[in-house]
């Protein structure tokens, strides 16, 4: 994790924001050149049965990382 990166005080936490923002930058990036792709090649995708399961999946593991994440974050603030 970010905030077990080798250092201390203000250097640990810039060089972990400094990642976060790096990685949400990319993130960022990737979805452009995807969309922008999609929009220009006019690509339709199919439905699949993995499809379908493949996004109850995630759906289920974002909304459990977003219950840990609000829990992680009352117990920072506390």
């Amino acid at each position: 994790m970010t905030w077990e990166l080798s250092g201390t005080g203000e250097n640990r936490q810039c060089r972990a924001m400094r990642l976060s923002g790096v990685g949400l930058a990319l993130r960022a990036l990737y979805l452009l050149v995807q969309s922008t792709w999609a929009l220009v090649t006019g690509f339709h995708p199919h439905q699949s049965p993995l499809g379908i399961v493949w996004t109850v999946v995630t759906t289920v593991v974002m909304f459990v990382l977003a219950a840990a994440n609000a829990r992680t974050g009352t117990v920072l603030v506390w």
